[in-house]
């Protein structure tokens, strides 16, 4: 294990210790509490930004989390990027929103 995956563990462990510490067995956390987790977010999205082993990319990070915060509701609640769902509502509202170069069907 080198010296960065050690470190990126131990900050994960150490952020992941405090997360649990601010977490209590209530359904709604309290604003505070609320900010409080926000902000350990924001700690770990930068500990992994500085220290993963490739760049991270924020767009694609908080879309994972926004889908991981989601999928733990229900399995089957997911975040749509603005991207996907703007070609999902085409779709289903009888718009022309097609595989780009594939031959269409009439």
């Amino acid at each position: 294990m080198t010296a960065k995956h050690f470190a990126s563990l131990a900050a994960a462990f150490v952020l992941g210790g405090a997360g649990v510490a601010l977490l209590d067995h209530r359904a709604e956390a309290t604003p505070t509490e609320l900010y409080r987790l926000l902000g350990l977010f924001g700690d770990v999205l930068d500990v992994a930004k500085r220290q993963y082993l490739k760049p991270v990319d924020d767009q694609k990070a908080m879309q994972a989390a926004m889908s991981g915060l989601l999928r733990s509701l229900d399995p089957h609640s997911d975040y749509l990027s603005p991207e996907t769902f703007q070609a999902m509502t085409g779709v289903t509202r009888g718009q022309d929103a097609g595989v780009p170069g594939a031959p269409r069907l009439t």
